[in-house]
Formats: C-alpha cells, sequence, structure tokens
C-alpha cells in the first residue's frame, strides 16, 4: 500500500548545490514563475498570515497570493502544478496527475503544511496530508501561502506554513465560463463555471470539472521491480455549490463541494500483471456567517463537515479508510484604534476514522482557544499571537509568536519574529494495530526569522533568514514501533523578487537551505540544499507568451533500508494564448519542454514532455 510506505517519518538523506548553470540560466532570463507575482489584480488585503485583514505590505510572514486571473492564466492542469512554481515549495509526487503529492514548505515535512480550505483543515486523520492532487483549480478565487510557522494562529501542521484556498462565493456580478482541453496521452478535461445573481441580496456560484487522463507508466521498473508497466490512469469529476446571502451588517452562506474519481498505481505487491486501482470520493458541507458590530468590531462563526474515502478493490490486498471531520469555530476581532486589533477564538472538532484495519481507537475530539494583537505604529509593527489546543487522547499544546517589524523608509523594512508550534500525532501514529504508539507526544518546533524587504511601486524583494529546531519528531525505531525519536533543523536563506517592466511580469526566488536529521548529521528526506524559481510573462496585443523555470539540487531519498540519490533537476514550461475576440481565447501550453527525465520520490517518474491545447469561452454579461 503506497500511501503507507511515505508516513515513515523523517529519514537522513544528503542533499548536493544545484549546478552553477541554473543560476547563470537565470541570470540571462531574469525571470520567475510567470503568474505569481503581484499585480493590480492581486487583493491589497491579506487574511492568512494572521486571522485578521492585514495590508499585504505589512504582514510580518512572507507571503505570496495568487488570483484567480493567474491561475487562469498559469494554464496548470492540477493544484500540484501551479504550487510547485511559488517559492520555498518543495514538492513530492509519486508519479503524474492524481498520484499523492506532498508539499515541502521551506524544508518542512509534509504533514508540517497547513491546508485550509475557507479557513478549515482538510488533513486527513490516517496519514496527515491533504489530497491536494484531487482539489479542482476550478471553484479557486485565490490561494494564499504563508511561509513560516504560524502554529499560534492556527495550531497543529502549521509549523512549515499555511496554504489557504478560498473559493468563489457568487460575491461578483453575473458571470459564466466554459473550455475545453486536450493534450498528450488521451488527456481531455471540460470545465463549467459561473456566479448568479438570484435577487438583490443573494448570489449563487457553481463549478464542473471532469478530467480524464491516459497518463503514462510513472513507476519505474528498474528502481521499483516486480511492478506492472502499464499506463497509470486517472480520472475525476468535482462539483461545487456556493450560496451566500447578504443580511444588515454581514453574510451567510453554504458551499458544498464533491469530487470522486480513480487513479491507477503500480503496487510491488501481487504479480507484476496486475492492474491496480483506487477510488476516492471527497466530500465537504461548510456554513459560514459574517457580521459587524459598529465599525470596529467583525463576528465570524463557520462549521465544515468533510470527509475523505479512500478504496482499493483492484489490488493483491484490498483495503480502504474513511477519514470524517466535523468542526466548529467562532472569533472575534476588535479594531479599538486606528492600527491596533485584538482577536480571540475558540474551535472545536470531533474526529473519526473508519478503516479494515482495525485501529485501537477511532474518535477523538480538540479544543482550542487563542488570542492575538496587532499593532502598526507609524514606523513600528507588532504581532503577538498565543493558542492552547487540548486533545482527548494525548494531552495539550500551548504555542505563541512574537514579531517586530521597523519601516526604515517608505520602501524599505526589517522584520523578524520568533515562535513555537507542534503536529499532532496522527491516528496512524498513535493507534495503528502494528506499529502503532499511544503514548506519543505532539512533534514541536521552535522557529526565528529575520528578514529584510523592498516594496516601492511595482518591484517588490524580500529576503528572509530562517532557523527551526525540531523536537520529538515521530520516526520508526529498530521494531518499526512509532517513537518520539528524531530531532532536526533547517537553517535557510529565501531570496524573492517580483516586478514588472511595462508588458512584462518577473518573478524568481532562491531558497538555500541546511536541512538536518541531528542525530546523524545528514541531510533530511527529499530536501535539496538550493531550490529556485525563475519565469516570465510577456503581453503583445492579443498574444501572452509565458515561460517558467524551476530546478531543485540533489536529494536522497530511502527505499528498502538503503539511500537512494535524486539527482538535481531542471525543469522548463511554456505558455501561450490568443484572443480571438473579447469572449474566446485559444491556449496552449507545453510542460516539461526539454523531456527531462527526473523524480522527485525514489522509482516514481515525473510527467514527460506534455502538450495541451485548450479553447476558452467567457460571454460578457
Amino acid at each position: 500500500m503506497v500511501s503507507i510506505c511515505m508516513k515513515n517519518g523523517i529519514y537522513a538523506v544528503r542533499a548536493a548545490a544545484l549546478p552553477a548553470a541554473l543560476l547563470l540560466l537565470g541570470s540571462s532570463l531574469g525571470v520567475s514563475a510567470q503568474t505569481l507575482d503581484r499585480s493590480a489584480s492581486l487583493p491589497d488585503v491579506v487574511v492568512t498570515a494572521t486571522r485578521t485583514p492585514t495590508s499585504l505590505e505589512d504582514t510580518l510572514a512572507a507571503v505570496t497570493v495568487i488570483s484567480a486571473a493567474d491561475i487562469a492564466a498559469s494554464q496548470a492542469s492540477d493544484l500540484p502544478s501551479l504550487l510547485e512554481n511559488v517559492p520555498g515549495i518543495e514538492l513530492s509526487r509519486y508519479g503524474g496527475r492524481g498520484t499523492i503529492s506532498n508539499v515541502l514548505l521551506r524544508g518542512a515535512e509534509s504533514r508540517h503544511t497547513l491546508i485550509l480550505l475557507d479557513g478549515m483543515a482538510m488533513s486527513n486523520l490516517n496519514f496527515g496530508t491533504t489530497p491536494l492532487e484531487h482539489i479542482t483549480l476550478a471553484d479557486i478565487d485565490r490561494i494564499e501561502i504563508v511561509r513560516g510557522n504560524v502554529s499560534s494562529v492556527y495550531g497543529s501542521a502549521a509549523l512549515g506554513g499555511v496554504i489557504q484556498i478560498f473559493t468563489k462565493k457568487g460575491n461578483s456580478p453575473s458571470s459564466f465560463s466554459a473550455s475545453l482541453n486536450v493534450g498528450s496521452n488521451d488527456y481531455r478535461k471540460a470545465q463549467i463555471g459561473g456566479a448568479l445573481r438570484l435577487g438583490e441580496s443573494t448570489r449563487l456560484s457553481y463549478s464542473v470539472d471532469d478530467i480524464q487522463d491516459g497518463s503514462f507508466n510513472a513507476t519505474n521498473q528498474m528502481e521499483r521491480t516486480d511492478t506492472n508497466p502499464d499506463r497509470d490512469a486517472y480520472q475525476r469529476r468535482a462539483v461545487s455549490l456556493g450560496l451566500s446571502h447578504e443580511l444588515g451588517g454581514g453574510v451567510i452562506g453554504l458551499n458544498l463541494r464533491d469530487a470522486s474519481g480513480k487513479t491507477a498505481y503500480d503496487s510491488e505487491f501481487g504479480p507484476a500483471s496486475q492492474a491496480d486501482e483506487a477510488t476516492f470520493h471527497l466530500q465537504s458541507t461548510s456554513l459560514f456567517g459574517r457580521f459587524s458590530l459598529g465599525q470596529s468590531v467583525q463576528l465570524h462563526a463557520a462549521f465544515n463537515d468533510q470527509s475523505d474515502d479512500l478504496k482499493a478493490d483492484v489490488t493483491a490486498y484490498p483495503y480502504f479508510v474513511v477519514s470524517h471531520k466535523k468542526s466548529f469555530q467562532f472569533d472575534v476581532q476588535n479594531q479599538f484604534s486606528a492600527g491596533q486589533t485584538v482577536s480571540a477564538g475558540l474551535e472545536t472538532a470531533q474526529q473519526t476514522i473508519k478503516s479494515d484495519t482495525d485501529y485501537t481507537r477511532a474518535s477523538r475530539e480538540q479544543n482550542s482557544v487563542y488570542v492575538g494583537y496587532l499593532g502598526n505604529f507609524s514606523q513600528h509593527q507588532v504581532q503577538l499571537q498565543a493558542r492552547q489546543d487540548i486533545y482527548s487522547d494525548f494531552g495539550s499544546a500551548n504555542t505563541w509568536l512574537a514579531g517586530y517589524a521597523y519601516r526604515l523608509s517608505q520602501a524599505w523594512r526589517v522584520n523578524g519574529s520568533i515562535s513555537t508550534g507542534f503536529t499532532a500525532p496522527t491516528f496512524n501514529d498513535l493507534y495503528y494495530p502494528w506499529g502503532g504508539n499511544a503514548k506519543l507526544r505532539p512533534e514541536k518546533a521552535q522557529s526565528q526569522e529575520l528578514g529584510l524587504q523592498y516594496r516601492l511601486g511595482t518591484t517588490e524583494v524580500r529576503v528572509v533568514l530562517f532557523n527551526n529546531e525540531y523536537t520529538d519528531l515521530i520516526a520508526n525505531d529498530e521494531n518499526y514501533d512509532r517513537v518520539n525519536l528524531q530531532r532536526a533543523h533547517n537553517r535557510g536563506l529565501e531570496w524573492s523578487w517580483l516586478d514588472q517592466f511595462g508588458d512584462s511580469r518577473i518573478n524568481s526566488s532562491l531558497t538555500l537551505q541546511d536541512p538536518v536529521d541531528d542525530a546523524t548529521g545528514k541531510r533530511l528526506l527529499r530536501r535539496a540544499a538550493v531550490s529556485a524559481k525563475l519565469g516570465l510573462t510577456h503581453q503583445a496585443g492579443q498574444w501572452t507568451w509565458g515561460a517558467a523555470m524551476r530546478g531543485e539540487g540533489e536529494r536522497l531519498d530511502q527505499f528498502s533500508g538503503a539511500d537512494k540519490a535524486l539527482p538535481a533537476y531542471l525543469v522548463m514550461d511554456a505558455t501561450a494564448s490568443y484572443r480571438i475576440q473579447a469572449e474566446i481565447s485559444v491556449r496552449a501550453r507545453i510542460d516539461n519542454l526539454g523531456d527531462q527525465r527526473y523524480e522527485t520520490v525514489y522509482g516514481y517518474r515525473q510527467m514527460p514532455r506534455t502538450f495541451y491545447l485548450g479553447l476558452t469561452w467567457t460571454p460578457s454579461n
């Protein structure tokens, strides 16, 4: 079962620097991920860094915002392909589209990246990760990525940072769009979506997305023998519906989402001629309300019911697992004077798991409280956060953050922060009948950051030094039992540059890091010492051209107890679109232009050169 093999804790690895040729090529291009830059279309206010609406330039943490326009312009075929161009993100994918895709943010474990959907945590309960590969782009209004430890704001799993997905709410005027796409390996995608006004105060949004992908043979039979060399096809159909109604001083709403499909994979258990398939079904129902009490007090409440159903019937050893979570949150924000805001809130969640595996315990509860303070005093900015999370099984975890920034001039700012964080053990860690340990403690972190930012006009340059110290990391002992065994650290530098020159937009980033297992002195699993993102978009009349390049240095993985090398790689993608008329556009994209052979998980090939061609229709109102 591939999923279980993924979650064996942190392994020691060794990484080498990316060849200098990457930086030389980057200097000649002067570019980065083509659409993920700041432009006039991006919102001036973000909420993920603090839970409180904050000017983008005033956030102490490094934040990247991806708008709906950016998503459309990128022509990315799925969410992981979009995120892999974000600074600080490394992606571990078990093959092509629809396969398990784990995000490693600032060198942290994949379980240390928190994924939120409209403020609600999405991590499943058995592996502690989120099925990003099945989330449709059609329903996304914008994405905010916060890099750095914000566990004191959101609780468990935010040690590396947070990726928050905001869905479309139908707040815009009535609209409609439809698109058809075809590509290599029998790829087909159809999508419709839009928004409707139902009276003066009621809005409806909707989307339907269907993907059929013949894909390719993702498993490298030279490295993972006794696996089937067949193509690993993928199918998914996703439907979403959003309804919102404005009231005096507020808004209430309902969001419904459903995604289901089938992923083919190659198990190493059973004959090599065996075809393995897993089906998935993701469901989510959310109720929310936002209200204003006068000019200074904001109230927000939300309820969410979500399930993640994974089943593999066509395989040598069939299995199923259903992760179910009901959660409620309430918070209040009070801007008691100009530039000063206090916030407080509470959260509660009930988590259950069902499986053909008989877990020794299949449910638990979580209750949390948090407070925060934001102060903006001309040249000075202050952020203070504190939080307590209480779990019914292993106990409580307390976290805090203190941040400060000083504005040197209109354009220059220096900032720093110190914080603590934790990640709760999963049901697999605690209660899996073979190796689970009910006495596990949460994984913990202490983090420090120091940053320098230049922001003026369309130019933004940010440099961040970060240091993360991890203790009580969960791993397997010599008997393959889960224990709080490891200590690790990651120290590094992150540099990013966003700019616009006429009709050309530029975005570049470089991450230098040293993620190390303290016990062995070796580098941590699947993390490179050097990671770079480079790209450019240029508009010329009805044409829009784009190029994106990303590269990572050498990494190591482990397989069957032995270290395995993952060589450095450099991949370029290219896009082009032509607006035939105001309502119709033709788009083309080539992924992996140079047809590079590379892996981000040992034994699993990444997509070869792949072509896409699409037609988009967006009628005017």
